[in-house]
């Protein structure tokens, strides 16, 4: 019997950007009080950057805004981003992009 592993699509397509490439939404309607930033913070020393910043083609932040915030303060150089193009290449829609 051989080993099969199951890696989640999107675990196979994050990538690990400089900060510096991402772009903040100046239409984000979301606001991270310097409390708020502070325990994303703690919570990616205690567990590690579990959710990737979500990013457009042209490194614009969809969701993760207090992330980069967080990570930022941290000291990170490069952060873990998801594009979404490559659920389209998978047939899948990007339903979640919608929401934001």
């Amino acid at each position: 019997m051989t080993a099969t592993t199951i890696t989640p699509a999107m675990a196979r397509h994050i990538e690990h950007w400089p900060t510096d490439r991402l772009r903040p939404n100046a239409r984000n309607a979301r606001t991270h009080s310097p409390e708020q930033v502070a325990q994303i913070a703690a919570s990616i020393v205690e567990f590690g950057f579990v959710n990737p910043i979500l990013v457009d083609s042209n490194a614009g932040i969809i969701a993760g805004h207090g992330r980069l915030l967080a990570a930022l303060k941290l000291g990170l150089v490069e952060v873990p981003v998801v594009v979404p193009g490559f659920w389209r290449r998978l047939g899948r829609p990007p339903i979640w992009v919608k929401s934001y």
